[in-house]
């Protein structure tokens, strides 16, 4: 009940901050909005999800409050709004900003492995959200421990919210005394319901109600439970054993005015991120570019910007990949696929299948770990990507391209399930290396991920400086931040000879 209250008023804040900035964006930001909702369409057969919509809007926000900073509002507010800026003419805009509709979300590879979310200042804060046990109950739920962890996942085995009270402990033996009492927690009890367990001469023992308040049991000698209360009294004929536990099973009523309920107990913390700047001068000679434009019609600031501002894009790309490998556990755990074949009777072609079995289990061990995410996706060097492509068709799916991808990109999907990443410039330690791979899960948003991309100013071009020999630089600037939040979502792997 707690639970579902927390999660409803939390949905309803999130919404209603959500309506907001949609409802301000469609006035304010529309004809941009339109472009990164269809270029998203294109490039991912779906339309663009509610969150990810309130990610551009605040990126949106933010890049007008930083620009404005730079350039005056005013000066701003009439490139954004300017009659004549088209969805397929942004050229007005783009004097003061890369074209963020496809720099923020339709062409960020980052959206398929890690949160990606904005911020509204340089220093910023995720907040963790745990669910905790407020009462003790039975051995396997004990206050204060998580419930729902953010970072560990539900711990939700227990029958915490159940009326079934599981190895309740309530004395031990100490091989002289045969008395002993005490008050079961949750009552009122059921009838009937209550077991009683103890250990004499090495033997366990069995005892039960009989739904009047009388408990029946080898060696008891009298024994009574009281509904109402919990009190529950036995005599036994003999001591049960040294350091041996008494405890009960038994079953209690919750809906009546006097029944116990479990309480449970939100808990936010959080940590701060400081999103770290990547700065680059793109610097061409103006009557070069006049003369390129002249000769063979090509816009070179338009190149230049262009290829700039990708080749960032993949640098950071290409370092939230290998902060996530190196964070990954490896070890005895670490996926390992030999392309030799056991025998000499195993073709080639059928033992690097193999390869989905070593995957399936290292899934079912991320999935073990954290419960509520399913691995999708691995990232890995040419070795992996080449045994993939090696696979049958009916066992990997080769992406179909228009064009030669650039940098980390998707190369098709194994199994019918885990999109494969190729990148060529994954690092171990100090050196590239082909024969790693990653395989992750991604989590469905900020409170339950393995990793945070936080923007504070997406990649940005800033207005030219022209210097007295014609020199002309252009300023690429982004501000975000990464943080690994849970390594148990990654796991490593490595192809041997």
């Amino acid at each position: 009940m707690v639970t579902n209250d927390v999660s409803s008023i939390l949905n309803k804040k999130m919404e209603e901050a959500f309506f907001e900035s949609r409802n301000y964006a469609k006035e304010y930001f529309g004809k941009y909005i339109d472009i990164a909702k269809q270029v998203y369409m294109e490039k991912y057969n779906k339309p663009m999800g509610k969150w990810s919509e309130y990610n551009l809007v605040q990126g949106l926000l933010n890049m007008e409050k930083d620009l404005s900073s730079v350039f005056g509002s005013d000066r701003v507010r009439k490139c954004i709004t300017e009659a004549t800026t088209t969805p397929s003419d942004i050229d007005k805009f783009i004097h003061y900003s890369f074209g963020f509709a496809t720099a923020m979300l339709a062409d960020n590879i980052l959206e398929k492995f890690t949160s990606v979310q904005t911020m509204d200042k340089r220093v910023g804060e995720v907040f963790y959200m745990d669910i905790v046990r407020g009462d003790n109950k039975g051995k396997f739920n004990v206050a204060g421990s998580d419930y729902i962890s953010a970072l560990e996942g539900p711990r939700t085995t227990g029958n915490y919210t159940s009326e079934f009270v599981e190895i309740e402990e309530w004395g031990t033996g100490d091989g002289v005394d045969t008395t002993f009492s005490s008050n079961l927690l949750y009552t009122p009890l059921v009838g009937g319901s209550v077991r009683v367990y103890y250990t004499i001469g090495g033997t366990q023992y069995e005892a039960v109600d009989n739904g009047a308040g009388v408990i029946n049991g080898t060696s008891i000698t009298s024994g009574t439970i009281n509904y109402g209360t919990g009190a529950i009294s036995i005599v036994f004929a003999n001591p049960p054993d040294n350091n041996t536990k008494i405890w009960s099973n038994y079953q209690y009523n919750s809906a009546i005015e006097t029944g116990k309920v479990v309480n449970l107990t939100v808990k936010l913390r959080n940590v701060f991120l400081t999103a770290q700047r990547r700065v680059a001068n793109l610097k061409y000679l103006f009557d070069a570019s006049l003369m390129l434009n002249k000769e063979h019609g090509i816009d070179l600031e338009a190149e230049l910007i262009e290829k700039g501002v990708n080749g960032i894009m993949n640098e950071i790309v290409i370092d939230c990949i290998n902060k996530i490998y190196q964070s990954a556990p490896g070890g005895s755990d670490e996926i390992v696929f030999s392309k030799t074949p056991p025998s000499t009777n195993i073709p080639y072609i059928i033992h690097r299948q193999e390869i989905i079995g070593l995957v399936a289990n290292g899934s079912l061990k991320i999935e073990t770990d954290i419960r509520y995410a399913k691995p999708s996706v691995i990232i890995g060097g040419r070795d992996f990507t080449s045994l993939c492509r090696g696979l049958p068709n009916d066992v990997f799916q080769k992406a179909d391209y228009n064009v030669t991808p650039v940098g980390p990109h998707v190369v098709g999907v194994l199994d019918g399930q885990y999109e494969v990443i190729q990148c060529l410039d994954m690092l171990d330690k100090d050196k590239i290396v082909q024969d790693k791979f990653v395989l992750l899960a991604k989590g469905d948003d900020n409170l339950l991920c393995g990793s945070i991309f936080a923007e504070f100013i997406p990649l940005t071009v800033l207005n030219p400086i022209w210097t007295q020999s014609l020199d002309v630089f252009r300023s690429a600037v982004s501000y975000q931040a990464f943080k690994i939040i849970n390594n148990k979502f990654f796991l490593r792997g490595k192809i041997v000879a």
